[in-house]
């Protein structure tokens, strides 16, 4: 790298994918999602492990698809750990200013298996002031009811979502 610029377009392109060791796993026994350690939703495929992609960010950093919460700063520490006893991955930001964290999980459904899945991402003030949230991705909902067909990401359609501070809710 030289000046901030990656001077081999090879180093280029292996700077954009994060490794697998910093992912943390959640899932909910019929289908998974990997998030990275800067809060990238990166890897999802639904409504089985086997099913085509809805984020994919994992192998194709252009076209992929992910869903990022992450402080609206580039001077935080993140670290990721599982809540005891749950599957429930914390990706905590440390910054100057105070600690948020972004909770994910994936609600296990009792029964037989269902194309229904839900993917929650909640976020935390921990200590110190809330911090402006950067909220990124692929125009893909992270609640996703039914899979396949042409969507906005070219894999899934589930519909619109508008975004308010703290929720997404869906318009269509």
């Amino acid at each position: 790298m030289v000046n901030g610029i990656f001077a081999d377009p090879e180093e280029d392109a292996v700077a954009r994918y994060p490794n697998i060791a910093d992912h943390g796993l959640i899932g909910d026994l019929q289908t998974a999602a990997l998030v990275t350690t800067d809060g990238v939703l990166d890897w999802f495929c639904c409504p089985r492990f086997d099913s085509p992609s809805v984020f994919a960010s994992l192998l194709d950093a252009e076209r992929g698809g992910f869903y990022r919460i992450a402080p609206d700063r580039d001077d935080y520490v993140a670290r990721q750990l599982y809540l005891p006893d749950t599957a429930v991955l914390i990706t905590r930001f440390m910054t100057p200013d105070g600690v948020g964290e972004v909770h994910d999980f994936m609600p296990v459904i009792e029964g037989p298996a269902t194309g229904r899945h839900r993917l929650v991402r909640n976020i935390r003030v921990v200590r110190g002031v809330d911090p402006p949230w950067r909220r990124r991705g692929s125009r893909c909902s992270v609640t996703v009811t039914g899979c396949g067909g042409p969507g906005p990401c070219g894999r899934a359609n589930p519909g619109e979502w508008s975004w308010s501070r703290w929720a997404a809710r869906r318009v269509s």
